[in-house]
């Protein structure tokens, strides 16, 4: 049997022709739309997994600066309590700021020892540079950087502070003794003799 020839011409054929393509296209974007749907979802998913695994991270990255700052605190707290007994503490700004002082006596207890060391450290925040001002503070020692609290809690309240206002800022002269000076500009240990 003999097929006959398609009659590209013919409505029948045009027809079809229109809802082929109309399938076709209907099936296409769908597919797109499936395609799309699955690559959100796995992007939202992949978003999920990386925001846990960034929180995750950041968590880690806590409890290990948490566990760096215990160990400084248990080895210098013991530190300054042997270097601080006969050092008279008593500066009211600071008491005003929540910091431990022995009312005008001398020594300290290792619980307020681990307080001031843990409490300066947090201030420089911990980094080595920083951290070599809070060991010098439990050493008994002065550095040019420190801040005034790191000043007092190394050396102790002074005899006499000496008060200087120009127009570059706020000038003290630290006196410990007839010999020994701390020179603080606008809370910062800029100089000192001994």
């Amino acid at each position: 049997m003999a097929r006959k020839p398609i009659d590209r011409q013919s409505e029948a054929y045009k027809k079809s022709q229109k809802r082929a393509l109309k399938f076709f296209g209907l099936a296409s974007g769908l597919f797109i739309f499936v395609i799309i749907i699955v690559g959100l979802a796995g992007g939202l998913e992949t978003e999920s997994t990386l925001d846990q695994s960034v929180a995750q991270q950041e968590e880690a990255a806590a409890q290990a600066k948490a566990t760096v700052r215990q160990e400084f605190v248990n080895t210098n707290g013991p530190v300054y309590c042997a270097n601080h007994q006969d050092v008279k503490l008593n500066s009211p700004d600071l008491t005003n700021q929540g910091w431990p002082f022995a009312d005008n006596q001398y020594g300290v207890t290792q619980e307020e020892c681990s307080t001031i060391i843990g409490r300066l450290y947090d201030l420089r925040d911990g980094s080595e540079y920083q951290s070599s001002m809070v060991k010098a503070v439990a050493e008994k020692k002065i550095a040019i950087g420190m801040t005034r609290a790191e000043a007092v809690f190394s050396l102790g309240t002074p005899q006499t502070i000496n008060n200087t206002t120009t127009s570059k800022g706020k000038h003290e002269q630290w006196v410990y003794s007839l010999t020994s000076y701390i020179y603080v500009d606008d809370g910062i240990v800029t100089s000192y003799q001994n």
